[in-house]
């Protein structure tokens, strides 16, 4: 585990937060150049979204969806799991 924290320059939704989030630790993770990563988000929604379990509709979240996809592309679809807020830490 990686401790990383960052802080947003502008007030976005906890979903864009969680993206951000998401896209931060991959891209970390490709300048390290870690062959193979566990990754846990608590917002069920997102990672339905990057798994392809659900559609992302919402514009303003296309764009960050994308990239993040692009950057899954070669992350074992396996190694992303839901934790339930309460156990996240």
């Amino acid at each position: 585990m990686l401790p990383y924290s960052f802080t947003l320059s502008q007030k976005c939704s906890n979903i864009m937060a969680e993206y951000h989030a998401l896209i931060l630790g991959l891209e970390v993770a490709a300048e390290l150049d870690i062959p193979q990563l566990e990754i846990y988000g608590d917002s069920q929604l997102v990672i339905n979204w990057v798994m392809g379990e659900y559609e992302v509709r919402k514009p303003e979240l296309i764009l960050y969806h994308g990239y993040a996809s692009r950057l899954l592309q070669s992350i074992d679809k396996d190694s992303i799991k839901h934790v339930p807020r309460k156990m996240n830490k």
